[in-house]
């Protein structure tokens, strides 16, 4: 296996991530994380991703924009 994931491997393992994958596609992803490096580092970063973006905070935009 190359050293990256494809464009669907990608969107399956989001889907995983989200909740979002029927139950025996979720447990074919939930495999690969723990058995391919590959997977287990795309796993590690969208998380980090995601707690990043959890913990911005969004402007508050100028009084003048808010009409």
């Amino acid at each position: 296996m190359s050293g990256q994931l494809g464009q669907s491997d990608f969107e399956n393992l989001s889907a995983w991530l989200d909740g979002e994958l029927p139950a025996e596609r979720a447990a074919e992803v939930e495999r690969l994380v723990r058995e391919n490096p590959v997977w287990r580092q795309a796993e590690q970063e969208l998380c980090s991703l995601h707690e990043a973006l959890d913990s911005y905070a969004a402007p508050v935009p100028a009084q003048g924009l808010a009409r």
